[in-house]
């Protein structure tokens, strides 16, 4: 009988240290979940947060009585400036270059607007644009010393051309919105036809003095439009204020917009795209390894 009563006098220890044991073990649970959460916390709270990125054809133009038509057109889609998944990526290469086609400009006055992130390194100074696929009797405009912000890696590039005669025409050159550049220039004997932008020139008149040769553009292009109408400086700004992922500012007098952002199909409603008669010419990648703004 005694081994019993020594078994009925251990039993509370033992169910003690069982409690105990139990407590201890969901304390330390407990405690390792709590360090996770402030572990999770202290990373979302330091990490920079990524916005989210749009696929080409997210937003788009609608034109319900067909290209060129501007009764009832729209933006449709998702229109919300985000930023674009893909961007052209264009080297010095000779054959890394856009030309726009102005074919279906029946207007003197024409915008082209893109944003561009260039590169230190390469040869300078470098093509940004010039007018007509013919080189030697057009003008054009370089990219050095970069002019925008330096702190901001992509910058919108705007110029105005104001054909002035079949011979001659004047431009302005903005970046982000502000005039860096006014000129006049030789339209080779005819009305401005293309534009080139980021490939090799050589011979190519400078703002109307004298000739200049400029190796390709190194650098990012995106969100590229095409106007037939001089957009005034309020509109550039609220284009500029859009971002990178803005949609165009006017739809009566576009012409084309190619986001570059995964394919160089046309979101104007036009159907200028890359691979059509009228579309533009694409040298060069579209890549998503890029730096956002």
């Amino acid at each position: 009988m005694k081994p019993r009563k020594r078994a009925s006098r251990d039993l509370p220890s033992k169910v003690a240290q069982a409690v105990m044991e139990f407590v201890l073990t969901y304390v330390w649970l407990f405690l390792i979940i709590g360090i996770m959460i402030v572990a999770l916390y202290l990373i979302l709270s330091y990490a920079p947060i990524q916005p989210p990125f749009q696929l080409s054809g997210a937003c788009s133009v609608y034109r319900p009585y067909g290209p060129y038509t501007t009764q009832f057109i729209t933006l449709q889609g998702l229109c919300n400036n985000e930023l674009p998944k893909y961007v052209s990526q264009l080297t010095q290469s000779s054959s890394d270059h856009i030309i726009i086609p102005i074919t279906a400009a029946s207007s003197d006055k024409f915008t082209v607007s893109f944003w561009v992130d260039p590169k230190d390194d390469g040869n300078s100074p470098q093509n940004l644009f010039f007018l007509n696929a013919t080189q030697g009797n057009s003008f054009g405009v370089v990219w050095e010393n970069n002019p925008g912000d330096p702190a901001v890696p992509w910058q919108m590039v705007t110029i105005v051309i104001n054909q002035t005669s079949p011979t001659s025409s004047t431009f302005t050159l903005y970046v982000n919105a502000t005039v860096v550049q006014t000129g006049t220039g030789l339209t080779n004997g005819s009305i401005v036809h293309s534009i080139d932008i980021g490939g090799p020139l050589q011979n190519v008149h400078l703002y109307g003095d004298g000739t200049t040769d400029a190796y390709g553009l190194n650098a990012y292009i995106s969100n590229l439009q095409l106007y037939n109408t001089s957009l005034t400086q309020t509109q550039l700004t609220t284009l500029y204020l859009e971002g990178v992922g803005g949609a165009p500012i006017d739809l009566t007098y576009l012409l084309g917009w190619w986001p570059l952002n995964g394919n160089t199909y046309d979101y104007s409603g036009n159907g200028k795209n890359a691979a059509s008669e009228l579309g533009i010419s694409f040298g060069g990648l579209l890549t998503a390894n890029y730096t956002i703004p």
